[in-house]
């Protein structure tokens, strides 16, 4: 599984392509000195001694402008395999996230979750299927993107696009008709009473995340008692029933703090909102091991100009720590403000690279009380200088474009870590993990 991110800076004419599974005729590497040099000339590629795949995922070149389709090829013999819906839409310039699967023989990509290429090699019809191999972009030479966030992950051996374990799970859903989506966006930013438990949610086997959709953006937790998956069952605001019969609830107050591992800007010496916007937007995807919220908040006054701010939260199967990331999209770098919210009679751990809270909590949307552990595992490096308020402990960051921490959440009722020490051990071992990197 590949992951990327594109933006078209000028939409004049380009031509976008990614090979994959790329080596040569005999299987060697594609860096081996016996293959014929090459100087980038493309049938050397196509119709040379490297076989290949490649899927042109943004098509307006100037001999075949706005082709409106896209292509899936097979190398070395440039067999055209599919023809699929348009990639990149032509005139867009926004960024779009790219997701390519091959699965064995099973090959599929999408654009913003929407399905370009699906496609199953016989291995017959166009020669023997191709295992493994290089992955690598390709642009035309008056193309002008600019590309981020490239990821890789491996699939379980032998495994499909269908069959690969994820303990992982999202749920956006509107309340007007229950219906689940993939993307919400509002130019107003605020579509807190629209949504289902107010915004995007994420889980994995032991805890769920959500980010309210206005102007707070902050993260909230859903705490379980036993490892599955709940929230599309509890819609996260369970009933008496479901929590007689084991489930979960949410049982951290967030309110108008800043909840668990939130980002906010830091401006005139005080903390300001992701707002007002001229756009929020929020996009939930699951796909490999992990699933994701992008949270963009597009034309935020900071400084005298406007930025645009990308958060991306991040669970992953078998992993209980959460990534949280913040993505500013402008040449200006910002201050931003991360931290952890509390109630007041709590246990709080304010250590060199973590916080760390724990304590009793009750919550109108629980049945009954937990002791709930919650922590932001961060580098030091990042920050200039940290401040405790009545029921939050913030950490301001140094001018930065890209910033990221790690959070978590345990209680005293699961069954694999329901104890101060056992939740402060975990802590403390992604603190030297992260040390060790």
């Amino acid at each position: 599984v590949a992951e990327w991110e594109a933006q078209n800076m000028e939409t004049d004419a380009g031509l976008c392509i990614v090979f994959f599974a790329a080596k040569g005729e005999k299987g060697q590497d594609i860096f081996d000195p016996s293959l014929p040099e090459r100087d980038g000339t493309f049938k050397q590629y196509t119709k040379g001694e490297i076989v290949s795949y490649h899927i042109s995922y943004y098509a307006n070149a100037a001999h075949n402008p706005d082709r409106g389709h896209a292509n899936l090829r097979k190398n070395n013999k440039f067999i055209l395999a599919q023809e699929g819906p348009e990639g990149i839409p032509t005139e867009s310039e926004k960024i779009h996230k790219l997701r390519l699967i091959k699965a064995g023989n099973h090959i599929v990509m999408c654009v913003d979750d929407r399905k370009i290429i699906d496609w199953i090699d016989d291995g017959k019809q166009y020669d023997p299927v191709l295992t493994d191999g290089k992955i690598g972009f390709r642009q035309m030479r008056w193309t002008h993107f600019r590309y981020r966030n490239f990821k890789v992950w491996a699939l379980n051996s032998g495994s499909n696009n269908e069959s690969v374990e994820n303990k992982t799970d999202v749920s956006m859903f509107l309340k007007k008709d229950q219906e689940y989506i993939s993307k919400a966006e509002s130019q107003s930013g605020d579509l807190w009473d629209e949504l289902g438990h107010h915004g995007p949610a994420v889980e994995n086997q032991w805890v769920g995340y959500r980010i309210y959709f206005d102007k707070k953006a902050a993260v909230d937790v859903y705490s379980k008692f036993q490892p599955r998956f709940e929230i599309k069952k509890t819609k996260w605001y369970t009933s008496k029933e479901l929590q007689e019969q084991g489930y979960g609830a949410d049982f951290y107050l967030v309110g108008n703090l800043i909840g668990l591992g939130s980002f906010r800007l830091w401006e005139s010496d005080s903390v300001k909102l992701l707002h007002p916007v001229t756009n929020r937007s929020a996009t939930v995807s699951r796909h490999g091991s992990i699933s994701q919220i992008d949270f963009l908040s597009e034309g935020i006054p900071y400084k005298n100009v406007k930025t645009d701010i990308l958060i991306r939260m991040t669970v992953f199967s078998n992993v209980r720590f959460a990534k949280m990331e913040a993505f500013v999209l402008d040449d200006q770098p910002v201050q931003l403000v991360t931290g952890i919210s509390f109630q007041s009679d709590s246990l709080i751990e304010d250590e060199d690279r973590y916080i760390l809270c724990w304590g009793e909590q009750t919550s109108p949307a629980a049945a009954q009380s937990v002791d709930l552990g919650i922590a932001v595992v961060y580098n030091p490096g990042d920050f200039e200088r940290s401040m405790k308020r009545e029921q939050e402990k913030l950490l301001i960051s140094k001018p930065t474009k890209y910033l990221r921490v790690w959070i978590s959440s345990a209680n005293s009722k699961e069954q694999e870590m329901n104890t101060l020490a056992q939740f402060r051990d975990h802590v403390q071992k992604l603190v030297e993990d992260q040390i060790k990197k």
